[in-house]
């Protein structure tokens, strides 16, 4: 059973790439449309911005972990989910004969927010505390992990390319994209000031399009800030496919966050042979190199973003130098690796019962 709103493109990739492998899966959360073969449990009504729904959520947890019996329980975003499982399956079983449980920590939720509170530390490290195993994408996700919980087990798992993407052709235009959430933690208003500062720089710039994906409460801003100039496009929010052919046609993706762990998109950016354009963040630099990309200071300047924007368009894009660097982490293999880490972790459970 996942814990996880289905709203989440991660969650919903992972619950159908379990249900494809013949597992049974269901989901417990709060939102998001129903998935084929897989089924959904809602938990309440109340939206995403009201935090406690997820302490009011946990009495029908437990009950479902009673009733539902499942094998394994993997909790997503520790602050949220991951504190509520963990209570849930105390509550269901306060003999501590219940099902394992996994967390699988996305990023903010270890290296952000128990920062900010000595609560939010102690009810992390619980959480964690009572794992079996913890899943997570970066280095530096892993050394906040064992801060909090120095005995927890570790399963490095990414939100990889697919295998088609990394095998698909590529037609390569003068095109930057920004993938980003339109949040300010995003900093995409940078991105948009940086463009129109390479803009400036002629030749080099001549032909070249910013498209900025995505949507959220900043857009409006950022549609201002671009003051209509027609070499900069505002898609919306797209498919995935759409985004795969996206990247494909893209010679630079862009991305300079407050913090992050390891992009799914920057990953699916290097598997389409985009040149990188990345903050110096430690999940970065596990991926990105001098050699195939750009990389800026943590906290760039406007005008230092728009010299490596102009930097990164006076390079060749390798596409097949760049698509090594994630070939061994494609969607396909991550998800088996994961596949028999959860199997581990059961059948060590059922053992132990």
């Amino acid at each position: 059973m996942l814990a996880g709103d289905a709203a989440s493109i991660h969650v919903r990739r992972l619950a159908e790439g379990l249900r494809d492998r013949g597992s049974a899966v269901e989901v417990a959360g709060f939102e998001g449309a129903e998935l084929p073969g897989v089924r959904l449990h809602r938990l309440g009504t109340l939206g995403a911005e009201r935090d406690r729904r997820y302490a009011l959520g946990i009495p029908s947890l437990a009950r479902l972990i009673r009733s539902r019996r499942p094998r394994l329980l993997n909790a997503h975003y520790l602050t949220s989910f991951g504190v509520m499982t963990a209570a849930a399956r105390w509550l269901a079983h306060p003999s501590g004969a219940g099902p394992p449980l996994v967390q699988t920590i996305w990023g903010d939720d270890l290296l952000v927010t128990p920062r900010g509170s000595a609560l939010h530390r102690r009810l992390a490290s619980r959480a964690l505390s009572q794992a079996s195993l913890v899943t997570g994408d970066s280095r530096d996700l892993e050394a906040a992990a064992r801060a909090l919980a120095p005995s927890v087990a570790w399963h490095r798992f990414v939100f990889g390319p697919p295998d088609e993407l990394l095998a698909a052709t590529t037609n390569k235009a003068r095109l930057m994209v920004s993938t980003r959430l339109h949040i300010p933690a995003m900093r995409v208003d940078r991105i948009v000031a940086a463009f129109l500062r390479f803009l400036e720089a002629e030749p080099q710039s001549t032909g070249w399009e910013l498209r900025v994906v995505g949507a959220g409460p900043e857009t409006d801003r950022l549609m201002a800030l671009a003051a209509g100039n027609p070499a900069i496009t505002f898609p919306g929010a797209l498919s995935h496919h759409a985004l795969m052919q996206l990247l494909l046609e893209a010679s630079i993706v862009v991305s300079v966050p407050e913090s992050d762990a390891t992009s799914a998109t920057l990953l699916e950016s290097l598997a389409a042979g985009a040149i990188p354009v990345v903050n110096d963040l430690p999940a970065n630099r596990e991926w990105v190199s001098p050699d195939i990309g750009e990389i800026v200071a943590p906290d760039p300047a406007v005008a230092d973003l728009a010299a490596a924007l102009q930097r990164a368009a006076t390079r060749e894009p390798d596409v097949e130098a760049t698509r090594r660097v994630v070939a061994g982490n494609t969607w396909e293999r991550e998800l088996n690796r994961l596949v028999e880490a959860f199997e581990s972790v059961m059948s060590t459970g059922e053992r132990a019962r």
